[in-house]
């Protein structure tokens, strides 16, 4: 009885206070119009609950239309994931009146984040992209990688592009998705490992001066080049000069130009990662004048002969190491050497190196063995056929020389046989040098009638 009437007493005090102040307890239905000032908005699924009257004016009267909704609270985590419409009104009566309807758009946290994909090994100074599917909810992607400068970086897209410049070093890539409503960021994805390659170096070096990084040379100088470092692949190019035989090896030859400047020696390397580099050497090129490079054929068993005999000065050399004594135009090598000869020519101060002549197995000096070159006929009248029985031994080149050790003529071999023009010549002995695509070197002597 003390309960219910303490209950009247504050009805009859509430009353009073309306009727004295003018405010009716329950607004005239006619007088309660649409609350134009209720709005939208969006909150993360993981969000606290907050009071629903922070959307709507006037405040007060009841929220109804979601399960979410407990009193004028609205808690996200009892919320549909998407739109969540919500009635606002006041009660009339045993009537509710209502004023607005607005939404309540609830967001589901970002799933974690899959696979990375993109190259495992990169070059530094390359450029890669990475990327990974698009992640469920993530309006944006937070990358971090521990082997460079790149901690939380942001994108708006799952995909990143790496610069590996000189501040990367070999380490882990990871990426994870965010939500702006969303506070907290999503799993990442597992550490993708990449490896990077620092890049060849390419040192070119003269081989009759490993110390100087340019050189001074003579018109028509042929100089010997290569890179010091051990590497995949190499192609060499040239400026104001002609590269002699194969330009995709460690080691090259140059023919510097006739005329008086400068020239470049280019080489590109790549090592075993597909990484490249490339590296120049500076050339002069000087007023005089060098002798073309000469031949070097053998005569008898052992007695090794410069082509040329109209330059100043000789100078053999072996393994590219000078023969002190060696002076003279003819040299007594020793067969059982296998090391390489060559022969220095000079025309006043400019001077030329022949190309190596080396003493391969009793085989491969004197005459053909195996039948692997036949020469016919022989003797010979205006013209002999060099067959080259072995395809093994294709491609080569063929020179003629007289019993003075002059070079007569030359050409090449691109088939099994060619026939040598011999109209003209005097009769005599003449010596055919067979050279091959591996550097082999057979000789055969031919009487000329």
């Amino acid at each position: 009885m003390k309960n219910r009437f303490i209950i009247v007493i504050f009805i009859s005090l509430l009353f009073s206070s309306a009727l004295q102040s003018g405010v009716p307890l329950f607004p005239d239905p006619a007088t309660v119009t649409a609350d134009t000032a209720c709005r939208d908005t969006s909150v993360c699924l993981t969000g606290n609950p907050f009071n629903l009257n922070l959307l709507c004016r006037p405040t007060g009267g009841i929220y109804y239309g979601s399960p979410a909704i407990l009193g004028g609270q609205f808690n996200p985590v009892s919320a549909n994931i998407g739109a969540n419409l919500v009635k606002h009104g006041f009660i009339q009566g045993i009537d509710t009146i209502v004023c607005c309807t607005f939404t309540i758009s609830v967001a589901d946290t970002v799933y974690p984040a899959g696979l990375i994909h993109g190259q495992g090994g990169v070059c530094r100074q390359g450029t890669e992209i990475y990327s990974i599917d698009k992640v469920i909810n993530a309006t944006s992607y937070i990358w971090s990688f521990s082997g460079g400068p790149l901690s939380d970086t942001i994108t708006n897209i799952p995909s990143l592009t790496l610069n590996f410049n000189s501040a990367f070093n070999s380490g882990l890539l990871r990426v994870r998705g965010m939500r702006d409503l969303c506070a907290g960021q999503g799993v990442p994805s597992e550490g993708f490992f990449i490896q990077v390659h620092p890049g060849p170096v390419a040192s070119v070096r003269n081989v009759n001066d490993s110390i100087n990084l340019t050189d001074n040379v003579c018109k028509n100088e042929r100089c010997h080049y290569y890179v010091v470092e051990e590497l995949a692949g190499y192609k060499w190019t040239v400026e104001h000069g002609r590269i002699v035989g194969d330009s995709l090896s460690r080691n090259v030859a140059v023919d510097w130009g006739g005329a008086e400047g400068s020239g470049i020696l280019q080489v590109e390397v790549a090592d075993q990662y597909g990484c490249s580099a490339s590296s120049l050497r500076n050339v002069t090129i000087l007023s005089g004048t060098a002798p073309a490079p000469s031949l070097v054929w053998l005569f008898g068993a052992n007695m090794l002969v410069c082509s040329d005999s109209t330059v100043n000065s000789y100078q053999w050399y072996n393994d590219n190491v000078l023969i002190q004594g060696a002076t003279k135009r003819y040299y007594l090598a020793d067969t059982g050497n296998r090391k390489c000869y060559n022969v220095q020519t000079c025309l006043d101060a400019c001077c030329n190196t022949s190309e190596p002549f080396c003493f391969f197995p009793s085989s491969a000096i004197g005459e053909p063995a195996s039948g692997e070159i036949r020469v016919f006929p022989n003797p010979a009248g205006d013209w002999v056929i060099l067959r080259v029985a072995s395809q093994e031994v294709q491609p080569g080149q063929v020179a003629l020389f007289n019993q003075y050790g002059i070079l007569v003529m030359g050409t090449d071999v691109a088939g099994c046989e060619v026939q040598i023009n011999l109209t003209g010549l005097p009769r005599g002995l003449y010596i055919i040098r067979y050279l091959n695509k591996q550097g082999r070197i057979y000789f055969s002597r031919i009487i000329k009638l």
